[in-house]
């Protein structure tokens, strides 16, 4: 009994890491197949495609927490902060929509069949694999 409780417990994992690493793959992939749309504008704007200049409004107290962070070092400028800080949310944005695209795959049960299937017809690989990380890491 506890041999099928490990069992169990290894699928499980590597469900979890085969969900994982394909989440990773589909994300590289459309990043990569991404087109990035380029609307008609004056030709000011269209000279300089890499920077576009805007204003921001923020609250008083945000802009004098990030200038701390500048001001210690931190960042070249405000700007830079903003810029790095909006990046980040917009990747995590991104990614957020891409995972919510594939959470229903864990309901699928066509889907975890199909997974199961493959995870076992390649266990032995798997265990091959590990085995061979595991005395390359040891120097046997």
């Amino acid at each position: 009994m506890a041999g099928n409780t490990v069992l169990a417990a290894w699928e499980q994992h590597e469900w979890e890491y085969c969900l994982q690493s394909y989440r990773d793959i589909i994300y590289d992939i459309t990043m990569r197949k991404r087109k990035v749309r380029r609307f008609a504008t004056s030709p000011s704007v269209t000279q300089s495609p890499r920077k576009v200049q805007t204003t921001l409004r923020l609250p008083r107290q945000l802009y004098e927490r990030a200038k701390l962070f500048v001001d210690g070092g931190g960042q070249g400028s405000v700007n830079d902060l903003m810029v790095n800080a909006l990046t980040a949310y917009v990747r995590a944005l991104e990614r957020k929509t891409i995972d919510d695209s594939f959470r229903p795959m864990a309901t699928d049960k066509q889907y975890l069949r199909e997974a199961r299937g493959l995870a076992e017809q390649f266990a032995a690989s798997d265990a091959e694999t590990i085995e061979i990380g595991e005395r390359d890491l040891i120097g046997a």
